[in-house]
C-alpha cells in the first residue's frame, strides 16, 4: 500500500467522517429505542456499511498483506490497516 504524507485537508475530512459516523450511531440508537424489534435490521445495515467501506480497498487493489504495508501505529488485519489500539 502506498504511504502518503498528511495533508492540510485531512482534518476536514476526518471531521466529516466523524460527523457521519456519529449520525449513523444516533440514528441506530434512536431506531432501537423506538423499535426494539428492529435490532437485527439495524445491525445488518451497520454491518453492510462496514463491509462496503472495507471493500473500497479491495476494489482499488490496496489491501495490506503484512504489518509493514501499513503506516506506523497501524497493523494489517485481513487486508485492512487498523490502528494498533484495536489489535487483539
Amino acid at each position: 500500500m502506498p504511504k502518503r504524507e498528511p495533508d492540510l485537508h485531512d482534518a476536514a475530512a476526518f471531521a466529516a467522517f466523524r460527523w457521519h459516523a456519529n449520525r449513523l450511531e444516533n440514528l441506530a440508537i434512536s431506531k432501537f429505542v423506538t423499535r426494539r424489534e428492529a435490532y437485527e435490521e439495524i445491525l445488518a445495515v451497520l454491518s453492510r456499511t462496514g463491509r462496503e467501506l472495507r471493500g473500497l480497498n479491495r476494489l482499488a487493489g490496496e489491501m495490506c498483506r503484512v504489518d509493514e504495508d501499513c503506516d506506523p501505529g497501524y497493523h494489517c488485519n485481513n487486508g485492512d490497516c487498523e490502528p494498533d489500539n484495536l489489535k487483539a
